[in-house]
């Protein structure tokens, strides 16, 4: 939707013709079994995602919630605070509207549904949450920005809402924050009851048991376009050892024991995947890969 924008139709299409959306999976049942008929006295809104200030969040706290506060007191922010940033801690000091926890799986479900609204404010260049959708799944009213991944999320779960412009009341753009967000708050159990025909939606188009064949397919159509290797080098010799002396190795092991970045960009695990399962035997009913070693792998 944002590429619409800036981009011709023609572009666009070409676009949508080339680009394969890969949509995450979320566990519905569990979120399901965590819904409770409580919730917080006070209006809260929550903010459940990593709090990196590129992402827009420092302006969305410090100039458009703190702008709201000035104009009414009868809601506060929740801040689950996941990357534990020491900075976020001190919010509450300076703002009296904010409180800042951190949860365990368990009480974080319960906090989504004890919640009234969830804000997300990242930016176009952020990769998908997977924590507005759980929010959503767990009937927290969305107000996301509109200029980023955030309609694609709805419309993927509900595409007749881009036809209806019912996405639009869950959507803000640039300046019009305050003014959407007062809107809901003024309106919170009109907009609480319609919010859940789109959060069973989500439960159901975003439950992992319809996106799984989506992801083996990706991870099948990787694994057929990796090149072979096919010169033996020090590392492949510092993983045949790996497997020999041990019988066996997760990706775990041979990460740590390569001193290799999960996220390294430089290395490509399923060109290694490739060759492991050449001469080792890739355990299918592991919760991780493991490989048992079969022999020599050249």
């Amino acid at each position: 939707m944002e590429a619409a924008r800036w981009f011709t139709k023609e572009v666009v299409d070409e676009l949508e013709n080339k680009i394969i959306a890969l949509w995450p999976g979320i566990n519905s049942p569990e979120i399901r079994r965590a819904k409770t008929k409580d919730h917080y006295p006070i209006k809260t809104i929550i903010f459940p995602f990593r709090t990196q200030k590129y992402t827009g969040f420092k302006s969305l706290v410090e100039i458009h919630l703190v702008n709201l506060w000035k104009r009414r007191q009868d809601f506060r922010l929740l801040l689950t605070n996941p990357s534990d940033y020491d900075y976020v801690k001190t919010y509450p000091q300076k703002y009296t509207f904010i409180e800042v926890a951190q949860f365990n799986r368990k009480e974080y479900l319960n906090a989504l549904w004890q919640s009234d609204i969830v804000v997300g404010c990242h930016n176009g260049s952020n990769q998908w949450s997977l924590s507005a959708v759980e929010a959503v799944a767990a009937e927290c009213v969305p107000l996301f920005n509109k200029a980023s991944f955030f309609p694609e999320m709805i419309t993927a779960a509900a595409p007749e809402y881009e036809k209806t412009g019912d996405i639009e009341r869950y959507l803000y753009f640039r300046g019009t924050f305050v003014e959407r967000i007062e809107a809901l708050l003024d309106n919170l159990e009109i907009e609480q009851q319609r919010l859940q025909s789109l959060s069973r939606k989500f439960r159901r188009f975003y439950n992992w048991d319809n996106r799984v064949d989506d992801w083996i397919a990706c991870f099948e159509m990787a694994d057929a376009a990796a090149p072979e290797i096919t010169q033996k080098s020090q590392a492949i010799i510092k993983i045949e050892n790996l497997l020999k002396n041990n019988g066996g190795c997760s990706k775990e092991m041979i990460l740590r024991h390569m001193d290799w970045h999960p996220k390294s960009r430089q290395i490509s695990w399923t060109k290694y995947r490739k060759l492991l399962r050449r001469m080792a035997i890739e355990t299918p009913n592991q919760p991780e890969v493991f490989f048992t070693s079969s022999g020599s792998l050249f």
